[in-house]
């Protein structure tokens, strides 16, 4: 009588745990001389995903790029003398961040998610003609200067798709949360208190590094 033999066992399929994130988004900037979110620009990404099977876990982005604003009729202070603030900016910056991803949706190719991260950002104002608008200080009021280094507390929600050979695709929206009023260089010459913000919209490809 022949004997039955049971069917080989197919090869097993590894499963990635770190991801490389390459993206780009749309991002607009928020304040004095953009009442809102208004003139996107690209801004590009680069960083990684560490994924183990968690309703939490912790993603690295480093972000390049600008935004940019202008107006004609800015909330400026109607007591300035000697001081001619600018009316355009474009802000190129560089920023890093770490965030905390919380799987709302976890399946094994999609996900749902919201973050919380916290980072710094680097930026340059400049004027019409490219110069850095912290080095003319007759666009700000006496005394009045900055750094050009700020603390972000970037929020974000986003998906993710995951193919079978593990590559993913995600989509995100959030704000940088910045601490800072300086993004285009004007502060105390404006009647107002608040922060400058970043909008993004961004898309990303994600890669698979290491497998478990």
């Amino acid at each position: 009588m022949a004997q039955s033999t049971a069917p080989e066992a197919g090869p097993e399929v590894k499963k990635a745990y770190l991801w490389g994130e390459l993206g780009i988004s749309a991002s607009a900037y928020k304040g004095e001389l953009s009442p809102s979110y208004r003139s996107f620009l690209p801004v590009y990404h680069a960083g990684f995903m560490r994924y183990r099977q968690r309703r939490l876990n912790g993603a690295f982005l480093a972000s390049v790029g600008a935004v940019t604003g202008s107006s004609l009729n800015p909330p400026f202070r109607d007591d300035l003398e000697s001081v001619t603030p600018n009316r355009y900016v474009r802000t190129s910056f560089f920023s890093l961040q770490y965030g905390l991803q919380f799987n709302i949706i976890r399946k094994e190719r999609f996900r749902l998610y919201i973050s919380q991260g916290a980072g710094l950002i680097r930026f340059t104002p400049r004027n019409e003609d490219g110069q850095p608008l912290a080095d003319i200080s007759s666009t700000r009021m006496a005394g009045e200067s900055y750094g050009r280094m700020a603390i972000m507390l970037p929020t974000q929600a986003g998906i993710q798709y995951f193919f079978g050979n593990q590559f993913g695709l995600g989509f995100s929206a959030g704000w940088l949360n910045t601490f800072t009023p300086y993004l285009d260089n004007i502060f105390e010459a404006s009647t107002s208190e608040r922060n400058d913000n970043i909008l993004s919209y961004r898309f990303s490809l994600l890669v698979p590094l290491r497998y478990q």
